[in-house]
């Protein structure tokens, strides 16, 4: 088992880690192959690039472990300050998943409103997503090496 999680992290075979956005490629330009359409910003560019990475760094750590996120407003705006990327917003993460999903880069599963993964509280599991098999195939055909931002 990876080193992300306990024995408690486990519920019903799913794992889990929290998107973070601190994950991207070696070289800027390590994802142009994919020829994804153009977005709006540079944070929307970026949030991209940062999810794409995370997705392949833990799907090849652990094929079993999904990144969780959340799709709540609220959530978001809690945690503006200096200790979370400015790519770590509403506006960025959740459309970005949404079209990697489309894209087919992502498998995702989405988690009903109003969920939420609390530690003190019984476990609801968020909207997750994890790698495709395209995507993992791709990130292995890259000679850019995936690593934190810092």
């Amino acid at each position: 088992m990876s080193d992300w999680f306990d024995d408690d992290d486990e519920k019903d075979g799913r794992r889990d880690v929290p998107l973070s956005c601190v994950w991207r490629t070696a070289t800027p330009d390590a994802f142009d192959e994919l020829k994804l359409p153009e977005l709006r910003s540079r944070a929307a560019s970026v949030a991209r690039m940062q999810i794409l990475t995370e997705a392949c760094v833990v799907s090849r750590a652990d094929p079993d472990t999904w990144v969780s996120y959340s799709r709540s407003k609220n959530f978001y705006a809690a945690r503006r300050g200096r200790y979370w990327a400015t790519t770590y917003t509403y506006s960025t993460v959740v459309p970005t998943v949404d079209q990697l999903v489309k894209l087919g880069l992502l498998e995702h599963d989405k988690a009903p409103p109003g969920t939420f993964r609390d530690p003190g509280m019984p476990y609801k599991p968020q909207s997750q997503f994890k790698a495709s098999g395209d995507l993992l195939q791709f990130f292995e055909e890259c000679p850019s090496v995936a690593r934190q931002s810092g």
